[in-house]
């Protein structure tokens, strides 16, 4: 073996230990979350497995193939993408996925698999030879579904989503779709090269984008909470101060901006929303960016994200004054966080303590 072939096989064993690790995790904290996490669990463990056989079949001496454009590596990516992207479209839009959309994402990799059965195809030993056979219909119908891997990557971005019912927000969506593109861009590489290291750090990749994703499911995604009316009246014993508005934000000059800004706020509650922009609040009040963050700013607060993020904090306490005992995650997810630790870290900065000491607090007054 090699040292090309011996990276390779090294990649696979810890991809396939790391994924299915995952897949355990996922599993055994599966009660703390919504369908989505239990359908990661499944793709990592099916990645897992799928890795596991090909790192098997390497150490029983099945030497690697060279070809480009295989046409079972071509499948199972195909197979993969599909099981990849289930996770993401639950987490964007719970609920949306039934048997006819899933049957619908599944379909490069049915038509795939129904024309690898019903079509012989060449072997292709390397580039210059695929090139020099590009005008069969073997090798180019390869070529349109490998084609076909950087543009599905974008499918995330299409699924139809509402805030109030969706854990991700703009920023989660755009994360998860660009790392799944480095996977379909080394994958696409891979099969069009069929050089062995380009394929060990194509499964090293894929190792580290599954630590992270589940790193964000396990310790930063929220889940969207039951459907249910928070409460709006604070019992009459408890006795807590409010988090403090800037001291200049109700301010003695007129300022019809501000004055606009300050009863969309209150009227509306855009802040709810995580991914309101300082563009699209401008917009929203027919000014523009620099204007508006300037005037943010003139009323005492240190940027726009510090003024919607008092918003945040200053709902999330008159929520948990209203009733100490709903949940913590949920209140948080309400008030337009989807990130446990941005909403913890946002908390600390405005009370100076954690929500579980504020609560201990808020019990003794009580």
């Amino acid at each position: 073996m090699g040292i090309a072939e011996n990276i390779l096989f090294q990649s696979l064993c810890l991809t396939a230990f790391g994924t299915l690790l995952c897949s355990l995790l996922l599993y055994l904290r599966r009660g703390y979350g919504d369908r989505s996490r239990r359908l990661l669990g499944w793709c990592f463990a099916f990645c897992g497995v799928v890795v596991a056989l090909r790192a098997w079949m390497g150490s029983a001496g099945c030497p690697v193939s060279g070809e480009v454009l295989l046409p079972t590596d071509l499948d199972s990516g195909l197979l993969t993408l599909f099981v990849f992207f289930l996770y993401p479209i639950e987490v964007i839009h719970p609920g949306w996925l039934d048997a006819r959309r899933t049957a619908v994402i599944a379909l490069p990799w049915i038509a795939f698999s129904l024309l690898w059965v019903f079509t012989p195809f060449r072997p292709l030993a390397s580039f210059s030879e695929m090139t020099m056979y590009a005008g069969e219909f073997n090798v180019w119908i390869r070529l349109v579904f490998l084609a076909m891997f950087v543009p599905l990557c974008f499918v995330l971005l299409y699924i139809p989503r509402n805030y109030r019912k969706s854990s991700a927000d703009n920023r989660w969506i755009s994360l998860y779709t660009v790392g799944t593109q480095g996977i379909a861009v080394l994958y696409l590489l891979s099969m069009l090269t069929g050089d062995t290291l380009v394929n060990a750090v194509h499964i090293a990749y894929c190792m580290g984008f599954c630590l992270v994703v589940t790193y964000q499911e396990l310790f930063l995604r929220m889940r969207v909470p039951a459907e249910e009316e928070l409460p709006q009246t604070m019992p009459a014993t408890v006795q807590m101060p409010e988090i403090p508005l800037c001291p200049t934000e109700h301010s003695s000059e007129p300022n019809p901006l501000w004055d606009a800004l300050l009863r969309l706020m209150d009227e509306e509650e855009p802040w709810r929303n995580p991914d309101l922009s300082l563009e699209t609040l401008a917009a929203r009040l027919a000014s523009n960016r620099t204007t508006l963050a300037r005037l943010i700013r003139q009323h005492g607060y240190e940027n726009y994200r510090h003024f919607i993020s008092r918003r945040r904090i200053g709902e999330f306490l008159k929520a948990l004054r209203a009733d100490p005992r709903i949940s913590i995650q949920d209140t948080f997810f309400r008030v337009g966080f989807r990130s446990k630790i941005t909403a913890l870290r946002y908390f600390r900065r405005e009370t100076g303590t954690t929500p579980s000491d504020w609560l201990r607090r808020l019990s003794k007054r009580g």
